[in-house]
């Protein structure tokens, strides 16, 4: 969801992404998840890249610290479970 005024807040702050621009009301602004200040969908762009890196390292150290400590069976089988499709490299 995209929104710049007022009006928009309550489905920013309801939307699983909301995304205000630099122009936008204070309300949008603070109800939004993401605030673009630069033109252009790059900051859209850059910020799924990095939750996808984050979201990889959360997941690589958290099969790590199983694997670790010798619970819940094999690399695969966790990731599977974590994600929904095997790991067959934590890294």
């Amino acid at each position: 969801m995209c929104g710049d005024g007022a009006n928009d807040a309550p489905a920013l702050r309801q939307a699983q992404m909301g995304i205000a621009v630099s122009t936008a009301t204070d309300v949008a602004k603070s109800a939004a998840g993401l605030v673009l200040t630069k033109a252009g969908l790059g900051g859209i762009v850059a910020s799924v890249k990095e939750g996808r890196v984050t979201f990889q390292r959360i997941l690589t150290y958290t099969l790590k610290l199983g694997h670790k400590e010798g619970r819940a069976g094999s690399l695969p089988g966790r990731s599977l479970v974590m994600t929904g499709m095997p790991s067959y490299s934590p890294c």
